[in-house]
């Protein structure tokens, strides 16, 4: 890399952005040449095409198994379920499916022989979310 490539300049945010070809962070923006943009770039294009099968590969594998499930209807009562998982077929991935319209979200935890749901509702981008305490009907799909 030589110096017209990368060289530090003063920066008045620590936030990190990108506009045009400058880099700025924590106080120190670097401007890339075009060559160094585009080397990375392409870079990073070959390396996309060679996990790319892989990704198409593990996106089919989840499609044959979330065909492969039932949907049932459940309700979270005081906005928690809790679901045992059968030891003769096992459970390998847990959908939870709400309206769209819906301001909560599902917190799910667990193990191979059970898991709870918890749904949450964000109030605010600067506080934590709230678990609600409310019955919460929802769509759960156990596939196998």
């Amino acid at each position: 890399m030589s110096v017209t490539e990368a060289r530090p300049k003063e920066a008045n945010s620590s936030e990190c952005r990108r506009v045009g070809e400058v880099l700025a962070r924590d106080g120190i923006e670097v401007e890339l040449g075009a060559e160094m943009v585009e080397a990375r770039a392409a870079e990073f294009n070959s390396w996309l095409a060679l996990i790319r099968p892989l990704c198409d590969s593990i996106a089919e594998l989840l499609w044959l198994t979330r065909q492969n499930a039932k949907r049932k209807s459940e309700v979270a009562v005081g906005g928690i379920y809790q679901l045992q998982f059968d030891r003769e077929n096992p459970c390998q991935l847990v959908r939870v499916t709400l309206p769209a319209d819906t301001e909560l979200f599902p917190e799910i935890s667990g193990s191979q022989h059970r898991c709870t749901i918890r749904f949450l509702n964000w109030l605010d981008a600067t506080a934590r979310p709230a678990h609600i305490e409310v019955d919460v009907p929802f769509l759960l799909t156990c596939c196998n």
